[in-house]
């Protein structure tokens, strides 16, 4: 699993939260994240992006949930840039409106032990009904148990 480096401000990171599993296929990323307790008796959350560019769905049963968000991912250089489109319901009005999150994943050198690249992935959230955009970055090491 990977561990985010460590930080003393608690930010929406990556959108994933600090414990991931990420298995990269030649067409497909699969993303796990804990997200309950095991108590809980919850599945561990799933997330699959096809790599040749197709839409793909990942719903997340939490409680009440609309449309399911549809995903894009393609290939940037040697970055992958996830296009996540998650509908949600206007307060205002009730209608149907999309917030885009992107999230863009590379590999940096480490320059301390244990010397292995770290995962970053920087997401940007686009302004919903108006609100300003956001970008936070989150640095994953590998963990060791």
């Amino acid at each position: 699993p990977l561990i985010p480096v460590a930080s003393l401000t608690p930010t929406l990171g990556s959108g994933w939260g600090d414990r991931i599993s990420i298995v990269h296929r030649p067409d497909r990323l699969d993303v796990e994240r804990v997200f309950f307790v095991p108590r809980e008796i919850q599945p561990t959350i799933r997330y699959r992006y096809a790599l040749d560019g197709s839409e793909t769905v990942n719903p997340v049963t939490t409680g009440r949930s609309g449309p399911p968000p549809r995903s894009t991912a393609a290939w940037d250089g040697s970055r992958l840039v996830i296009t996540t489109r998650y509908p949600f319901e206007n307060p205002a009005d009730g209608r149907w409106l999309t917030h885009v999150v992107t999230q863009t994943l590379w590999l940096q050198p480490n320059a301390a032990s244990p010397f292995e690249p770290s995962l970053v992935v920087e997401t940007t959230r686009g302004g919903a009904l108006g609100g300003p955009p956001s970008t936070s970055r989150t640095v994953y090491s590998k963990g060791y148990r």
